[in-house]
């Protein structure tokens, strides 16, 4: 069932991604195994509402806590994949940001187990998987999973799109070597590239990359990869000129791929006037 979700959505991704604009904003954004989890507030959250359920990224007014120290806000959880610009400090957008030619762009994909009861709620055999769809289109969706064995649901999946600002075309190449898991736990650094290359994708952690991730925020991370937006190059086409007297200056006037058989055109009309 888990593998079979995520094989849908890049079919749909696919289809999505070779035409314009409009069909990939049609592909719901996030989602999971159950059809469309029930949010809670963080309010609920600290209340017990789960009991000792195990749930991921479900919150609707997370937070989050700065190196200064301030509380800033994140937002519902549930669209906990998001992208920005390579070495920038711009906001995080969680829905969709314009590219441009031979820019990197990092993919973020947000996991919390949201259970309050840290080592009392441990998720088992949490992985994480990013598609990166390899069509040439002016919109690119990018999924990212999280699956979790003994979480109710037990796939989580959302969305970021990538789009030009003219509607050119353009194709994502993942950055070999880029993909990395951030957290406050020891596993911190980088992963395997398996993230994008496997549909299972590769286990992440608290402690070490055990695919073990106690409730609480202190326990989350953040799992992340770049990759690079390449346009596609168009090329001019030559000039055809056609002269119009005789067949010998048609041939020789005649310019750029395809003028001998647009030559020869003109040349047999110009028999069959004669005849």
């Amino acid at each position: 069932m888990k593998n079979f979700s995520k094989l849908m959505l890049g079919t749909a991704v696919a289809v999505a991604t070779t035409g314009t604009i409009a069909p990939v904003a049609n592909v719901s954004a996030w989602g999971d195994t159950e059809g469309g989890r029930q949010g809670y507030t963080l309010e609920e959250i600290n209340n017990g509402v789960l009991g000792d359920k195990i749930v991921f990224n479900s919150i609707t007014d997370a937070t989050t806590t700065g190196e200064d120290g301030k509380v800033y806000s994140l937002g519902d959880e549930r669209n906990f994949v998001r992208a920005r610009l390579s070495g920038s400090s711009d906001f995080w957008s969680t829905d969709e940001i314009t590219v441009e030619d031979g820019k990197e762009y990092v993919i973020s994909l947000y996991v919390h187990n949201n259970n309050p009861k840290g080592m009392d709620a441990v998720a088992e055999n949490v992985t994480v998987q990013i598609s990166v769809p390899h069509d040439n289109a002016n919109a690119i969706e990018i999924n990212g999973f999280i699956d979790s064995s003994n979480a109710t649901p037990g796939e989580y999946w959302d969305n970021v799109i990538l789009k030009s600002a003219d509607g050119s075309e353009f194709h994502l190449e993942y950055v070999d070597g880029s993909a990395f898991w951030e957290s406050n736990g020891a596993s911190n650094g980088a992963i395997s590239d398996d993230i994008v290359r496997t549909i299972q994708g590769v286990k992440v952690g608290y402690d070490a990359l055990d695919g073990k991730i106690p409730g609480c925020y202190q326990y989350s991370g953040y799992a992340t990869i770049r990759v690079k937006a390449v346009f596609n190059k168009t090329t001019e086409e030559t000039p055809k000129t056609i002269v119009k007297t005789g067949a010998d200056s048609i041939v020789a006037g005649a310019i750029g791929a395809g003028a001998i058989v647009t030559a020869l055109g003109y040349y047999i009309a110009s028999r069959k006037q004669l005849m």
